[in-house]
């Protein structure tokens, strides 16, 4: 097609909450343009690079024998309740009812689907082992969604399934889709590690991630430069001390230290690294039918990792607590330590 014929509507301005490189040129290049928060037309040379992608995609998935699909956007919520994943995904998940009162969600993933498809229709053990992927949008009702397509509510996914009648024939597969992802990204051009990451709400047993390194981006990973070892910060293991380090003992005792809120007013009252202090960190935790409030004590030069608080107390979410609330049960905010334990279930 000729240049004069092409749809490409250019722009000297970029967005006004276009932070990113990417975002700004996308928009002002003419890729995309922004619906709503979240929300994108891909434009024709957008579509032209996500079909070079998508094709990259379904080449390396035929070479480990997986095969295509396109499952129905909108999901029966029975399913992701018949799962337990539906209160469980919170507020992201987006819900809603037709004209008879069904009640459906917008599918941020497709695990109940593919379950229900594949559970009525494979009736041996000689149809196994089975990989089925789509390529397809997704939507997740993102609080706040920024950097233009890299965290929108809207977006394309490939999804993967594969259903195998031993664990042994699941970790072969396994295997072979890390390779097949790896080439992947390599064919993409893009540098990558592989690491170990958290399921969340939407994973299993286990989990990787191949995180392509860049400047932008909200994940930070965690690679021991001696080994092979990398994870996702939030689930991140530190690997068992070679010696205990010595240190004096001494018992708990209280010390008035006022005006001193926060750690490293703490540490600099006491003339020490904040490395020596220990962070109480307050949070509500909060379940199906209840909440409560957790105090989780970390070193003071760390911050908590949210996705380990919550797999620590096995909560569906987790919300700050107000100053007012923690006075309500007996503690002082600014001023509490581990000799609070008793006022509150602490981790």
């Amino acid at each position: 097609m000729r240049r004069s014929r092409a749809f490409i509507p250019t722009s000297k301005e970029a967005p006004s909450d276009a932070s990113l490189p990417s975002h700004i040129f996308l928009s002002r290049a003419g890729f995309i343009t922004q619906v709503a928060a979240g929300l994108y037309n891909y434009l024709p040379l957008a579509k032209r690079v996500i079909k070079k992608i998508e094709n990259i995609i379904n080449e390396e998935m035929v070479k480990v024998g997986a095969q295509e699909v396109e499952l129905s956007f909108v999901t029966p919520a029975d399913l992701w309740a018949e799962s337990g994943r539906i209160e469980k995904f919170g507020k992201e998940l987006l819900r809603f009812k037709d004209r008879k009162n069904n009640l459906f969600v917008l599918g941020p993933t497709h695990e109940e689907m593919m379950v229900d498809l594949v559970r009525n229709r494979v009736t041996s053990y000689k149809n196994l082992p089975l990989n089925l992927y789509q390529i397809k949008t997704k939507f997740r009702d993102e609080a706040r969604p920024r950097f233009g397509l890299m965290r929108g509510r809207e977006f394309i996914m490939k999804d993967g399934y594969s259903f195998h009648a031993s664990t042994e024939d699941l970790d072969r597969e396994f295997d072979a889709m890390e390779a097949a992802y790896k080439k992947i990204l390599a064919r993409l051009g893009l540098d990558f590690r592989v690491v170990e990451a958290d399921s969340g709400a939407i994973g299993g047993s286990g989990s990787k991630e191949l995180m392509v390194l860049a400047d932008s981006g909200e994940d930070t990973i965690a690679v021991c430069s001696k080994c092979e070892y990398g994870a996702n910060i939030e689930a991140a293991k530190r690997s068992a001390r070679a010696a205990i380090p010595e240190a004096p003992e001494a018992n708990f005792n209280k010390f008035l230290t006022p005006d001193t809120k926060t750690i490293e007013e703490l540490a600099e009252f006491f003339k020490v690294d904040p490395y020596y202090t220990v962070k109480c960190v307050a949070k509500r935790v909060i379940y199906e039918d209840t909440s409560e409030i957790v105090l989780f004590f970390v070193r003071g030069c760390d911050n908590l990792q949210e996705v380990k608080a919550l797999n620590a107390t096995e909560a569906l979410d987790i919300a700050d607590v107000t100053e007012e609330e923690l006075r309500e049960i007996g503690l002082e905010p600014g001023f509490i330590g581990p000799l609070d334990q008793d006022k509150a279930k602490h981790v």
